[in-house]
């Protein structure tokens, strides 16, 4: 019996860890998590780049969400590259992320200034957080 995977399920992937997000018949959808010192390379060059420019930055590099789930807490699901993933089966789901987390990465995907696919953004904008 096929193990369902849902929206904020995160996975182990060629010994990775993702954020599932969605699937399509040709595509899966995750985010990656990244490492504690990944995390902090991206959020120095964030940091960096905001401070010089004001205005949200328009640039899949910084569609990302800083997670608080425990066995994850800050670290990064990064939103770049979501749909590069191929079709993916035999997940090894591993955790599940907390609401806020879930929210957050809802609001990030459907931010009008994410640069993640728009067939994301199909995909999620009908999907239910509970609290």
């Amino acid at each position: 019996m096929p193990i369902m995977i849902k929206f904020g399920d995160v996975f182990r992937f060629s010994e990775q860890e993702f954020v599932f997000l969605a699937q399509t018949d040709e595509i899966t959808y995750a985010a990656k998590v990244l490492n504690l010192d990944d995390t902090k390379s991206v959020m120095k060059l964030y940091e960096k780049r905001n401070a010089r420019n004001s205005e949200k930055i328009n640039n899949v590099l910084y569609s990302f969400v800083i997670l608080n789930t425990p066995e994850l807490k800050n670290r990064m699901a990064h939103l770049n590259n979501t749909d590069q993933n191929g079709r993916h089966n035999g997940y090894e789901v591993i955790n599940t992320l907390n609401s806020k987390d879930l929210k957050e990465i809802k609001e990030e995907i459907m931010n009008k200034s994410s640069a993640v696919p728009l067939k994301l953004k199909e995909l999620t904008k009908d999907i239910v957080i509970g609290s």
